[in-house]
């Protein structure tokens, strides 16, 4: 079971700087999955989800430090993230080039 809310089980960012990330899932074995010995440089598809305005969709740069078959957990270092890591599904996210 997935939660669809921040990506780490909780409701919401935790100041008034950052922006929620809509598409952030966090799976139930997620504290199971070991970090990657050689972690992968990625863009991750963000939906910035901010209130009274439709989600606003971009691909960042990230890495990529943990991943299941059905999820990943990336790292950014944007600053509007909430978190520096959250989990998405895999067609969230590409390697770069």
């Amino acid at each position: 079971m997935i939660s669809p809310v921040n990506g780490f089980g909780q409701p919401g960012p935790p100041d008034a700087g950052s922006v929620a990330i809509e598409n952030a899932r966090f799976p139930a074995d997620a504290y199971r999955v070991p970090y990657a010995a050689e972690p992968i440089a990625v863009e991750v598809r963000v939906l910035w989800k901010r209130a009274s305005v439709p989600a606003q969709e971009e691909w960042i740069p990230a890495v990529a430090a943990r991943w299941t078959s059905t999820h990943v957990c990336v790292h950014v270092t944007d600053p509007r993230a909430y978190r520096p890591e959250f989990w998405v599904v895999p067609s969230d996210v590409r390697r770069r080039t």
